[in-house]
């Protein structure tokens, strides 16, 4: 039985060893052909951040485009758009800005049109305001009604008026005391949501 020496069993190893090498390095390169390397990758990335950049800047740049409505995202040669604009128009606007960018070939809009309200009728503005007119002469009824039974209060001589839950302040009092004191009362009365002063003091 022969046994056998050292530079067979190194030439032995090195035939495997490389065998085993050649293996991997195939198989290493068949995946990098399956795969984008990372410069590619990189690259791609890069590109669209540069289109996605361009599209904001175009609508910022747009004076009937809000840039804060529309979100922008570019995958390859794709602009993906969505948000909320006011009108149709709009929409179709920023479609078309966005197919005019460079390296851009197709616009996926999601954008959607914001919910309006419906369109109140001639009969229920008349009824509104008749309504609003009775509410404001109610808040300048009752604000009168304090002035008059304030015992701090000496000048009668206030006017008062309400427009849509405004009030306006005219008139003469005797000291600063009492105009603040006219204010305060017609602040505090119900239904008032802002108060004018213009008495003088005399």
């Amino acid at each position: 039985m022969n046994t056998p020496n050292k530079k067979t069993t190194l030439l032995t190893a090195s035939v495997i060893a490389f065998t085993l090498g050649a293996n991997v390095y195939a198989e290493n390169t068949t995946a990098k052909k399956d795969q984008p390397s990372m410069v590619e990758t990189t690259g791609k990335k890069f590109i669209d951040g540069w289109r996605e950049g361009k599209i904001e800047t175009a609508y910022l740049l747009n004076e009937y485009l809000n840039p804060f409505d529309i979100d922008v995202d570019v995958k390859g040669s794709t602009a993906y758009l969505k948000g909320e604009v006011k009108t149709e128009i709009e929409r179709e606007l920023a479609r078309e800005i966005a197919f005019g960018i460079e390296g851009i070939n197709s616009v996926k809009n999601d954008i959607k049109l914001l919910k309006s309200e419906p369109a109140v009728s001639g009969v229920t503005k008349v009824k509104n305001s008749f309504a609003r007119a009775i509410e404001d002469a109610s808040i300048t009824a009752s604000i009168k009604t304090k002035l008059i039974n304030s015992r701090s209060i000496k000048s009668l001589n206030i006017d008062v008026d309400t427009e849509d839950a405004n009030v306006l302040l005219k008139g003469v009092v005797g000291t600063d005391q009492e105009k603040e004191l006219v204010e305060r009362i017609a602040y505090n009365t119900k239904g008032v949501n802002s108060v004018q002063n213009n008495i003088a003091v005399k």
